[in-house]
C-alpha cells in the first residue's frame, strides 16, 4: 500500500510539474540600450526610441510598464499616473529589482525633498515592493519566504518640538517656513515607518508627506543615531522595487517567486499550489 501511495505521489508530481510549472525565459531577440549610466537596458526592458519586438508581445503586463525614456541623459519611468516620473539608477537583473529616485532629490542637497507621496502606489503595475523566494530544492517544498524591498520613510508636521528617538530633526536642512501647505508647522520630523506605530504619533503632529528607501535588514529603530543627512543620503540612493511580475503572460499566473537554489523566476497559477499544498500535507 505504502509503494502505490509513493508512486501516486510521484505520477501526480510529474503531471503537476508538467502543466503548472515553468521557469521563466526569454523568447525574443535581445535588445541592449543605454542612457546615462544604465549602460545595460535589456529584456524586458527597452528605451521607447527602440523597437517594440525588444520586448515579448506575450506578456501579460502593458507595454508601458517596462518602456523607460532617455531625458537629459537620465532613464526615466514613468509614475503610475501616467504624467511624472522616477529617475531609474540601476537595473539589478540578478535579484530582479530596479532602484528609483524622485527627481526632485538632489545628493549632497539635504533641502531637497521629494515633490510628492512616494508609495507603492505610485508605480507602475506590475512593480512591486516586495520579493518572494522559495527555499529548498524539492519541487513541493512550501517554504515561502517574502522580503520587503523598500520602506516608507514619514515626514511628520509638528507643531511643538518632540523628543522621543524614532523622531529624526530635519533641522537645519529643511525650512518650515516653506511648507505653504500646512501654516502651523514649526517642526520638521521624519521616522521610519516599518519601527513607527499609531500609538508614537505624538498628538501635535500630523503625517505631511511619505517617502520610499531602500530595505535594511539590520536597521535598529530603537536605537538609531541617525541624522537626517544620513536618511537624505538614503533618500538620493533610492528605493528598490521588484520587477518579476512583469514575466507573467497572463492574468492566470498570479504567484510570482524565485527558486532560491538556483536564483531562477518560477510562475505558479493558483491551482498549482492547492496542488502542491495538497500534496505536500498528504505527505507529511
Amino acid at each position: 500500500m505504502e509503494a502505490r501511495n509513493n508512486l501516486t505521489l510521484f505520477i501526480l508530481m510529474i503531471i503537476i510539474t508538467t502543466i503548472f510549472h515553468k521557469t521563466t525565459h526569454s523568447t525574443t531577440s535581445p535588445c541592449f540600450s543605454s542612457c546615462g549610466n544604465i549602460n545595460n537596458i535589456t529584456f524586458p526592458f527597452r528605451l521607447d526610441t527602440d523597437s517594440p519586438s525588444c520586448v515579448s508581445t506575450g506578456l501579460y503586463h502593458s507595454n508601458k510598464a517596462f518602456v523607460l525614456s532617455c531625458k537629459n541623459n537620465h532613464t526615466t519611468i514613468l509614475k503610475n499616473n501616467g504624467r511624472s516620473y522616477y529617475h531609474v539608477e540601476a537595473i539589478n537583473y540578478n535579484n530582479y529589482t530596479i532602484r528609483l529616485v524622485d527627481p526632485n532629490l538632489q545628493k549632497g542637497n539635504c533641502s531637497s525633498i521629494p515633490t510628492t507621496y512616494s508609495s507603492s502606489n505610485t508605480l507602475p503595475s506590475p512593480f512591486e515592493l516586495q520579493i518572494t523566494f522559495r527555499k529548498g530544492e524539492r519541487f513541493w517544498s512550501t517554504n515561502f519566504v517574502t522580503y520587503p524591498t523598500s520602506e516608507r520613510v514619514l515626514f511628520l508636521s509638528c507643531e511643538n518640538k518632540v523628543y522621543n528617538s524614532l523622531y529624526i530633526d530635519t533641522t537645519p536642512c529643511i525650512n518650515t517656513s516653506n511648507l505653504s501647505e500646512n501654516p502651523k508647522t514649526r517642526f520638521l520630523y521624519v521616522a521610519y515607518a516599518s519601527g513607527f506605530k499609531y500609538s508614537d504619533l505624538v498628538e501635535s503632529c500630523q503625517i505631511y508627506q511619505t517617502a520610499l528607501v531602500s530595505s535594511k535588514k539590520d536597521r535598529n529603530y530603537t536605537m538609531m543615531t541617525m541624522s537626517y543627512q544620513d536618511v537624505h543620503d538614503e533618500f538620493s540612493y533610492g528605493f528598490e522595487a521588484s520587477w518579476l511580475r512583469i514575466l507573467q503572460k497572463n492574468v492566470e499566473e498570479n504567484f510570482c517567486y524565485i527558486s532560491e537554489s538556483y536564483n531562477k523566476v518560477t510562475i505558479d497559477s493558483g491551482l498549482r499550489r492547492i496542488l502542491i499544498l495538497f500534496v505536500y500535507d498528504g505527505e507529511t
